[in-house]
């Protein structure tokens, strides 16, 4: 007997101090929960709220483990995503950002299990920040396990946020939205419903992450009637709605363009305000390192600080991330310049040149236009003991009018010669969130908190290597 599998997993509630809760999650789970039954396609419907990874990794190795054959499986996810050595993790119940494999699930991870349970079609929809993930990693790492016919569809691109929700998820909605109408009759397949995905989200500025292994006309619904109830929930009428006011009900006021304007101009960010934020953030993280006595046992604590771009590093992917910003402003400009590369001046060389494909140097820059001061800072812990290695934590702050994004990084740094640390060759990835007065204290108190507990982590790892010499 062939069994349709579907498996909706939502994380609204990590317990961690570094992941606040998705309230949006379970109800996201309960919107697919509707749509997926409305198919008519799958035999097993399974929930999965605030699973631990060990749960989930078990629901799933047991589809492996049953004789019945998997024809197809449907896996849903909502929740936090992270990335940490350029990996990407589902964020599951219990999960610690110091030990993401054994308490979240990596989507290497996730295809071994998948590669075992051997389904014809395999579906992944994935709702979480950084889930947009290739299917197949760069050329100097392994290639990832094969499946016949895979559909991954994700809510961003690997390096971008995904914008959450209350009721639900915008992408979860938009998901939603776009396999109930992407037709009204006939079969739909995961083509139509990408394609109207792209088209929805593309309107409110998002960008799914699309993938597929095999082909992507897989079936989604055998006949678009069964949808029809779902489908009537996004349907805009074109009858136009009467309503009658009573006489002694008071119209609104009017909106106007110029109301408009001005209403937004009463929340612009003012220089001073962002200024604060940043200086009132600089002195929160010194407080909370010096409360950290002892740590300061073993490290050195310096900082340095700038008050422009020129020092970033990993500017490749900082503009990346701008790039996906909704810009209202240009306090920051970010540059891409492509430069062919000559070889030598001397006429051998030339003659190569002439022969063989041009070499490009890639130039990228990130430059600050608005007056701040310290939108740049970098936090050291130099190790008192050489054995240790120098503890790195840089923050970048991108001002907006509307919008402040905090852009955070942490490096390690070994000895390259007996007095000399060197930024290690593989540059860690930025992490970023949107964040305001209100809201400040707390974004950089987690990310502060993370620092100082992998810190205190890196000193007992060192230990212990050690006492196995």
């Amino acid at each position: 007997m062939v069994q349709n599998v579907a498996i909706l997993i939502g994380a609204p509630n990590s317990d961690s101090a570094t992941f606040a809760p998705l309230e949006a999650c379970s109800n996201d789970v309960e919107a697919m929960e509707e749509l997926i039954k409305a198919t008519k396609r799958f035999n097993k419907v399974e929930i999965l709220i605030d699973a631990t990874s060990a749960e989930i990794q078990d629901k799933l190795n047991t589809l492996g483990d049953q004789a019945e054959k998997v024809g197809e499986i449907f896996l849903y996810f909502t929740g936090h995503g992270h990335v940490a050595e350029d990996e990407f993790y589902w964020v599951t119940a219990k999960f610690e950002i110091n030990s993401p494999r054994s308490t979240g699930i990596s989507q290497g991870a996730l295809y071994e299990i998948l590669r075992k349970i051997d389904a014809s079609n395999t579906v992944i929809v994935q709702d979480a920040c950084f889930s947009g993930q290739a299917l197949f990693k760069g050329d100097r790492t392994k290639r990832l396990p094969s499946l016949s016919n895979l559909v991954q569809i994700s809510s961003s691109a690997a390096n971008v946020k995904t914008p959450g929700g209350l009721a639900l998820s915008p992408f979860t909605d938009h998901f939603i939205e776009a396999a109930s109408t992407s037709k009204s009759e006939g079969s739909i397949n995961y083509l139509e419903v990408t394609q109207k995905l792209n088209d929805l989200l593309a309107q409110n500025q998002m960008q799914p992450h699309l993938g597929y292994q095999g082909t992507s006309n897989q079936i989604f619904c055998d006949d678009a009637s069964y949808l029809l109830a779902i489908r009537s929930k996004y349907e805009i009428s074109d009858e136009p709605e009467i309503s009658s006011i009573p006489e002694t009900e008071t119209l609104a006021p009017q909106v106007t363009d110029k109301s408009i304007l001005e209403d937004a101009c009463k929340k612009m960010y003012k220089q001073g305000d962002i200024q604060t934020l940043i200086d009132t953030g600089i002195s929160q993280i010194e407080d909370r390192v010096a409360n950290r006595t002892d740590l300061a046992e073993y490290f050195d604590f310096s900082a340095v600080k700038h008050s422009d771009f020129a020092h970033a590093t990993n500017v490749e992917q900082l503009r990346e991330i701008h790039q996906s910003f909704t810009k209202w402003d240009e306090f920051v400009k970010t540059h891409y310049e492509k430069k062919e590369a000559r070889r030598s001046r001397f006429f051998a060389n030339a003659y190569l040149d002439y022969i063989y494909e041009p070499e490009y140097n890639e130039i990228y820059r990130i430059k600050l236009n608005a007056s701040l001061e310290s939108v740049h800072q970098i936090y050291h812990f130099n190790p008192k003991f050489d054995v240790l290695r120098r503890r790195e934590l840089e923050i970048l702050y991108i001002p907006g009018i509307f919008h402040v994004h905090v852009l955070w990084r942490f490096n390690v740094q070994g000895l390259s010669d007996w007095d000399t640390f060197a930024e290690e060759p593989n540059q860690k990835n930025w992490s970023y969130k949107e964040t305001n007065a209100t809201d400040a204290e707390a974004d950089l108190a987690g990310i502060v908190d993370e620092f100082l507990t992998n810190s205190e982590t890196a000193i007992t790892k060192t230990v212990r290597n050690l006492k196995a010499l």
